[in-house]
């Protein structure tokens, strides 16, 4: 059992490093970040926060809704 921060769009990214493949050149940037070395070696995560949440549409003040977890 892990403790550590994962979102789902680190999968991608984590799967490619796990089986050695490399996007092709002309692929956006990854919004996930690779978790290859916190679930083969039982490192730390290398992400620091979470973003659970941006919806402008349900704004009451003003201002957008926004969730983060940040750390642990």
């Amino acid at each position: 059992m892990s403790h550590e921060l994962i979102h789902i769009s680190d999968w991608f990214p984590t799967i490619l490093e796990a089986t050695g493949c490399s996007l092709s050149d002309d692929t956006p940037p990854l919004d996930g970040i690779s978790q290859w070395n916190m679930l083969s070696q039982n490192d730390p995560s290398t992400r620091i926060e979470i973003l659970h949440n941006i919806d402008p549409m349900s704004s009451t003040d003003g201002t957008d809704n926004r969730t983060f977890l940040v750390g642990m």
